[in-house]
């Protein structure tokens, strides 16, 4: 099945979709459009930054600059839910041995 068909009917059924990608004009319109919440953390590539504020479920506008420079563990959400886009810290993981 083609991704954009399943992006679709995988909403009807509840259940989400995860896409990773440092090139967000790689990714075809039709399943970013079916993307309910998006985390968009440091692009480097102007071109991407651009495609990636178009693209956000919220405007992220307001955020072009700082999506070159986002440290290791920020990024900015953007969700259809909400009108407002969130700059996010996430917590440092420190490594987990078993024993």
């Amino acid at each position: 099945f083609p991704v954009t068909i399943t992006s679709r009917q995988g909403r009807k059924f509840g259940i989400g979709l995860g896409i990773v990608s440092q090139q967000v004009s790689e990714i075809d319109t039709g399943i970013l459009t079916q993307l309910n919440s998006q985390m968009t953390m440091a692009l480097g590539n102007a071109d991407e930054r651009r495609e990636a504020v178009r693209t956000a479920s919220s405007d992220i506008g307001g955020y072009s600059q700082e999506l070159q420079v986002l440290s290791r563990g920020q990024l900015i959400l953007s969700s259809s839910l909400r009108d407002i886009a969130l700059p996010v810290q996430t917590r440092a993981f420190n490594k987990v041995t078993n024993g």
